[in-house]
């Protein structure tokens, strides 16, 4: 039972490499969008 807890356990930490490429998640990175929302301009839609 342990040895399938730690490959379970080893796919999670590859797995989250390769995600975050070594830059530690916090809570303000990990819902963040590469890139902000744009927004409509009412002004020069016509």
């Amino acid at each position: 039972m342990f040895e399938a807890f730690k490959r379970f356990i080893d796919k999670l930490a590859k797995a989250n490499e390769k995600e975050f490429q070594g830059v530690n998640p916090d809570c303000c990175t990990i819902n963040r969008p590469e890139q902000p929302p744009q927004r409509h301009d009412e002004k020069n839609s016509h």
